[in-house]
């Protein structure tokens, strides 16, 4: 099974290193590889599938979804869209851009999708799609966003990235520190004598702070972590540091841009090579 439809069934966060990594791309090619395994479903968290981009104002892939597929958007949108389609469900509040809607799409075209900015609504929301018939969930997530995800038992995170050779190495040291992140052992079996339970973030300064007898630290889950790659391994070196939630990492998304693949896994660690899915929509392979 290949990774992308391996996704199929699970509520899948599409997470980013920044704007424009290439989250909507992604989306739009899981899309295409989810849809014959089941019934899919897909929101996001602040505005996406616009012509141009909010912000800097350069064009952005549309969302192209297809009749069949369930999608959360506003009514305002799904109005202005270029698709037919079946309203489901209102939710409750609204956001500038309208009221979010549930619908089911019977005649396929682009549409701007947006979504919740709490994690409470977007559970119900989520609930909602699962309810319609959503065999898989698809939430298109905010730049470097990841809280959403330790939310949810059944979600699996798909991180984007996009590399050239001026963030080379910031990138590489990125993805090492996510993926060390979810690799860390399970709370059972930590010394219970010389722990600490650290509520809210864990940076620098309060890392070092902690006192010298503390060997064992409990963190709420993963995207508590404010640290860089260097300063993980030192704390790692020093403490045995567990969640209490997991977050599971599906693999990464790597858009390379002038750099070729062995220059980028050159000094990679294989464990983690084996968890990158480059650029679906590249010409030549590797």
């Amino acid at each position: 099974m290949q990774p992308v439809e391996a996704l199929s069934g699970r509520t899948v966060f599409i997470a980013g290193s920044a704007k424009n990594a290439g989250k909507t791309t992604f989306l739009n090619f899981a899309l295409s590889r989810l849809r014959p395994l089941g019934r899919v479903g897909f929101l996001s968290i602040g505005v996406d599938g616009e012509e141009r981009d909010l912000v800097f104002g350069n064009p952005k892939p549309r969302v192209r979804a297809q009749a069949g597929d369930l999608l959360v958007t506003t009514d305002r949108m799904l109005r202005a869209s270029g698709l037919e389609a079946s309203l489901l469900e209102v939710f409750s509040g609204s956001t500038v851009l309208g009221r979010l809607v549930l619908a089911s799409v019977r005649r396929g075209g682009a549409v701007e999708l947006a979504g919740p900015e709490h994690n409470l609504q977007l559970g119900e929301i989520i609930n909602a799609l699962r309810a319609r018939g959503a065999h898989t969930v698809l939430v298109d997530g905010a730049a470097d966003r990841l809280t959403q995800i330790a939310s949810f038992a059944d979600a699996v995170a798909v991180h984007v990235v996009r590399v050239d050779p001026l963030r080379l190495e910031a990138a590489r040291d990125s993805l090492r520190l996510l993926y060390a992140l979810s690799q860390a052992p399970a709370l059972e079996g930590l010394d219970e004598s010389s722990r600490l339970e650290l509520a809210g973030a864990l940076t620098r300064d309060r890392l070092a702070a902690l006192p010298r007898e503390v060997r064992g630290l409990v963190l709420e889950d993963s995207t508590k972590v404010f640290l860089t790659w260097r300063e993980w391994k030192a704390a790692r070196a020093r403490l045995d540091i567990r969640f209490q939630r997991r977050l599971e990492l599906g693999f990464f998304c790597v858009v390379l841009q002038d750099l070729s693949r062995d220059t980028f896994e050159a000094g990679l660690e294989p464990e983690l090579a084996g968890r990158i899915l480059y650029n679906p929509y590249e010409a030549v392979p590797a």
